[in-house]
């Protein structure tokens, strides 16, 4: 091939265009490709990461937030009930995570709160320097506060497979009305 010669209309310089000439802008063109692909498998890994990163931060506030109990699920919300003497109405729930249930109450005569489940609770065993959680201790739950007026009552829950909660009418002779509101903070 040929060399030529051209005059530069800017520059007033000659440049000359030849094989080598070719060789350097296809050199030129495949290093700018391969820097193209390289900065999108860049942007698209800074994308996962960054996903990544808002996933971590936001488990681990769900988590914070879990563990200061400051998750609710509201069960009952100023439902009205009416018992007949020495009858209740009982609701069933499911527990995943240890917290307390909250139950308000508002009512013209005495009416009890009852909660009661099963929990596996696992005790921890030393065996060298690990903690062997494989036994597991049965615990049953069944506690009972009589509210009159307006009032609440707390119970502490484990994770168990169901929770029954009862509110009953204490009197023997007379029903008894009730609004309630039950409330699981985890």
């Amino acid at each position: 091939m040929q060399n030529t010669e051209i005059l530069s209309l800017h520059r007033n310089r000659r440049q000359t265009r030849g094989p080598k000439m070719s060789e350097k802008k296809m050199v030129r063109r495949n290093v700018a490709v391969a820097l193209g692909i390289i900065c999108v498998i860049l942007i698209a890994a800074l994308g996962v990461a960054m996903s990544e990163a808002f996933y971590s931060s936001s488990r681990v506030a769900d988590l914070t937030n879990t563990l200061n109990l400051g998750k609710t699920e509201v069960w009952v919300m100023e439902k009205n009930y009416y018992q007949l003497p020495s009858n209740y109405t009982d609701w069933t729930f499911s527990i995943n995570v240890s917290g307390y249930v909250l139950v308000s109450l508002v009512t013209l005569g005495n009416v009890y709160v009852r909660v009661i489940y099963n929990a596996s609770v696992p005790v921890g065993i030393v065996e060298g320097t690990l903690f062997d959680y494989g036994t597991f201790y049965n615990y049953q739950y069944d506690s009972q506060i009589t509210v009159s007026g307006r009032g609440t009552a707390v119970f502490p829950v484990l994770p168990s497979s169901n929770i029954e909660i009862r509110i009953g009418n204490t009197y023997t002779f007379g029903g008894s009305g009730e609004t309630v509101s039950i409330i699981y903070y985890y």
